[in-house]
């Protein structure tokens, strides 16, 4: 039987209200990786069989060959139904309590920062910033 192997998407080729297509994952090792963590399966293996159905691309990812519905080169799963992805509970082990600190506390020092070491500066505050809300989210 063919399944769709995002989680708990529950389509497959006998449940297929939508008619949706199949797709294998792709041989591509860093295209594979992304397809595996977008589906949220990151520490799972696809088998050479595994497939992803139709609904989780966009449309300008699918193309029609006769009767067949095929993805265009470097398609990335990115449709997923609100209904069938579970939220995710914040683990236990978080402890909400402590506080990283920011480079503004850093000691000042007269280092040249890269434009690269900026990047990654500024991401990891926005970062920090979106899991403060999720917290404050789970708390109240």
């Amino acid at each position: 039987m063919v399944t769709c192997s995002v989680s708990d998407c529950g389509v497959n080729n006998r449940n297929n209200p939508e008619n949706c297509t199949f797709h294998r994952f792709p041989l591509d090792t860093i295209l594979r990786g992304k397809w595996l963590r977008l589906i949220g399966r990151v520490g799972w293996n696809p088998k050479k069989n595994s497939t992803i159905c139709s609904k989780h691309f966009p449309d300008e990812y699918k193309r029609k060959r006769r009767i067949n519905t095929v993805l265009v080169k470097g398609a990335i799963p990115t449709l997923f139904v609100p209904g069938h992805i579970k939220e995710r509970i914040p683990s236990s082990y978080i402890n909400r309590d402590i506080a990283l600190p920011s480079i503004s506390q850093a000691p000042e020092k007269s280092v040249q920062l890269t434009p690269r070491t900026k990047k990654l500066i500024s991401k990891n505050d926005k970062l920090k910033q979106k899991l403060q809300e999720k917290q404050k989210k789970y708390v109240d």
